[in-house]
């Protein structure tokens, strides 16, 4: 037993010391595999150590971004259309008649959108998104948090967070409050959520924001107003939570915004940002060693 151990960890070790690509520097194998698009470096990690250890760690993305072969990504939690597979008349006949199938939630999904490859993949998640769940990207990391849960259909806490180098996901710790239909963005290394709803439809005021390197949340100065369906900006180096409307003004939104002062901790109203409405927002932008970015909007 004693001697197979040995020849095992013999027979990992000369594996490791392989060139990455066989007849090549390893330089130049490494800017091969560089120009890989990222949707296939989930299959280069199973190649051998070397090609995992190489294409999860950030100087390898970072030397993506130096060669110019970085890629802007767009991520979208969004509902998954279900395949027809030859029983959509029966399928659709049980609807119209008010069937079971009528009366399940959608399922949700994570999908990403190569900007610069021009190409649409489904991102694999190991359980359905919540309902209408919010999504930002920091540095190489995808997180996912709030929305409905899927059994209850109440608003949910809950973060998951998505290492886009390994392709591991992860549990964060919980919101400090269960929301939907609330402001996302992410800034400066941070993503920040307010509003939104609870579970009884009350319009919130709360806001909070979650550093994902330390896996914890901060909570924020309320927001001037209550703000369900509110939309998540950043900009100028902000977060905006734009239109919305209270409890008491269900569906009516309104046509100002409040952004956040992270220096001061205080929240400040812009009027006039347009008319009143829910219009919905969206923020694109390179992110992280350069490699992805991310649409921090919710669609259905």
């Amino acid at each position: 037993m004693r001697g197979r151990e040995k020849r095992g960890r013999g027979v990992e070790g000369e594996e490791c010391c392989k060139a990455l690509i066989p007849g090549l520097p390893d330089d130049i194998a490494s800017d091969c595999l560089a120009r890989v698009p990222l949707r296939f470096h989930p299959g280069l990690r199973l190649v051998c150590p070397r090609w995992r250890d190489l294409v999860t760690a950030p100087s390898f993305h970072r030397h993506r971004e130096r060669i110019g072969v970085a890629e802007d990504m767009i991520f979208l939690v969004q509902a998954v259309v279900p395949v027809d597979n030859g029983r959509g008349s029966d399928e659709g006949e049980e609807e119209r008649k008010g069937g079971a199938a009528a009366c399940r939630p959608p399922v949700y999904g994570l999908s990403a959108y190569n900007a610069t490859l021009g190409s649409w993949h489904r991102v694999v998640t190991p359980e359905p998104v919540p309902l209408f769940a919010q999504v930002a990207a920091v540095g190489r990391e995808v997180v996912l948090l709030g929305g409905w849960d899927r059994a209850s259909l109440e608003p949910t806490a809950e973060v998951r967070v998505l290492d886009l180098a390994t392709g591991g996901w992860r549990r964060g710790a919980a919101m400090n409050a269960a929301r939907s239909f609330f402001a996302c963005a992410a800034v400066e290394g941070r993503v920040y959520v307010a509003g939104g709803h609870d579970g009884q439809k009350n319009a919130l005021r709360s806001a909070e924001s979650y550093d994902p390197a330390a896996d914890a949340w901060s909570a924020l100065p309320e927001m001037g107003e209550e703000r369900d369906e509110c939309r998540g900006v950043a900009a100028g180096g902000r977060f905006w939570a734009v239109s919305g409307y209270g409890t008491e003004g269900q569906g009516r939104f309104v046509g100002a915004a409040e952004w956040y002062d992270a220096e001061a901790g205080t929240w400040t109203r812009e009027e006039g940002l347009g008319e009143a409405g829910g219009a919905a927002c969206v923020w694109v932008s390179g992110a992280g060693c350069g490699a992805w970015g991310a649409a921090v909007e919710s669609v259905g």
